[in-house]
């Protein structure tokens, strides 16, 4: 008695397994090509236009302090949409690791999109001044507007301070969904 009630479960599951993947099969091919983002890969310089400022936010106990640094870059690329862009960016060290930084920002495109990101990084000095050193950043995009909706990816810069030169190259990876 019990193979006979384990064989009808059998058949009456093969036909509703057959419709399941019919059904998975027809979702897959109706999907639009947004749900298949392509990964764009950019790169380009920086130009700093101006640190803004630094200041010292306290934190923790008394004469414990955090520098808040402000950046306004240009970007430059070789992609229309990447080309001129506006970016304002604010980092602070990390207090817990010797020459680490942290920061966010936002980038402003030639159209009037956007797109935010974070960041750390770390430098290393170079010379005797106090703002001789080579650094390297590593972030990610948060979200963006317009046609940067739904921008995810990852970035990258390294670059080269002293008082006589501020060099950048920047790279960013990403896709929008």
């Amino acid at each position: 008695m019990s193979i006979t009630k384990k064989r009808v479960m059998t058949v009456y599951s093969w036909p509703s397994m057959g419709l399941f993947l019919a059904l998975a099969l027809l979702f897959v091919s109706i999907q639009t090509q947004e749900a298949y983002a392509e990964r764009k890969k950019v790169s380009g310089t920086c130009k700093v236009l101006t640190q803004l400022t630094r200041v010292s936010i306290p934190c923790g106990g008394p004469g414990a302090f955090v520098p808040l640094w402000a950046w306004h870059l240009m970007l430059n690329s070789d992609d229309p949409d990447w080309n001129n862009v506006q970016r304002f960016s604010f980092q602070y060290d990390d207090i817990t690791k010797e020459r680490f930084f942290r920061g966010f920002g936002v980038n402003t495109h030639p159209n009037g999109d956007q797109t935010f990101f974070q960041y750390k990084g770390k430098r290393e000095p170079i010379g005797t001044g106090p703002y001789d050193y080579t650094w390297k950043i590593e972030g990610f995009f948060i979200k963006g507007t317009g046609k940067f909706k739904g921008i995810k990816g990852s970035m990258v810069a390294n670059g080269k301070t002293s008082m006589a030169e501020k060099t950048w190259e920047w790279e960013a990876e990403y896709e929008v969904r």
